[in-house]
């Protein structure tokens, strides 16, 4: 994630930080997947993006 930060590059970061969370959770790091999540929230949030929606859902389902 660092290489998308350094060049800007917030969407790419922000997609990467989803798939990171994603592979925490399938792994059963659920600390972790939500850590990750969050970072991509925030950031597809700055950039009004529809995949907030997705990250939603899923912080959603962690705390359900």
């Amino acid at each position: 994630m660092g290489i998308f930060r350094d060049s800007g590059d917030r969407f790419d970061e922000a997609d990467t930080l989803t798939r990171l969370g994603d592979s925490r959770h399938a792994a059963g790091d659920l600390p972790q997947a939500r850590e990750a999540w969050r970072d991509a929230l925030a950031i597809f949030g700055d950039l009004s993006h529809p995949g907030a929606e997705e990250v939603r859902a899923k912080l959603a389902g962690l705390d359900g």
